[in-house]
């Protein structure tokens, strides 16, 4: 990279502005770092780029190809027999194979029937009438809420003076 534009990012946002300001260089006033680097690497120098030229003639380095071998024909095996060796040299009785019984008696599950469309569309209209509910009652406490502290915002701006006078005018005038 670039020593000069290197140098510019290690610079925080506050002292890249001045430095546009400084320069005064237009548009910078609301981008964000990198832009402000790009934009003050741009105008401060013209003339470079962020990239070194050294960099880039590096050739890239060779891409790797795999060639394609077919895999060996191998025999699939029937059967395997495996001899395991101890230590000692007692002889060990290979299992004799004895058949396995299969459970005579069948359990099966019901299944449940499929519900109709009509069915599917009533308890969906039934969980749509419980949400609107729901959304009804907090939208009905919200509004509550609200009032109640336009109510007080309105109380707390009065002064004790204030509201004495009101009260006193409001009894001449039943009176």
């Amino acid at each position: 990279m670039n020593p000069n534009y290197i140098s510019l990012k290690k610079l925080r946002k506050p002292e890249l502005k001045l430095l546009c300001k400084e320069n005064k260089i237009r548009g910078f006033s609301k981008l964000k770092k990198q832009g402000l680097v790009d934009l003050l690497f741009s105008n401060l120098y013209p003339n470079e780029t962020k990239v070194n030229k050294t960099e880039l003639k590096e050739p890239s380095p060779e891409p790797i190809v795999l060639k394609k071998e077919p895999l060996p024909e191998i025999e699939p095996l029937e059967s395997l027999e495996v001899k395991v060796l101890f230590e000692s040299e007692e002889k060990v009785e290979e299992p004799t194979e004895q058949p396995i019984e299969e459970p005579t008696e069948t359990t099966t599950t019901p299944i449940k029937p499929q519900k109709t469309q009509e069915q599917f569309d009533a308890e969906y209209l039934t969980l749509l009438k419980e949400k609107m509910e729901q959304i009804k009652i907090k939208n009905e406490k919200k509004k509550i809420k609200k009032e109640k502290k336009e109510k007080e915002k309105f109380l707390d701006l009065l002064d004790p003076d204030v509201i004495a006078t009101i009260n006193n005018l409001i009894r001449k005038i039943y009176k």
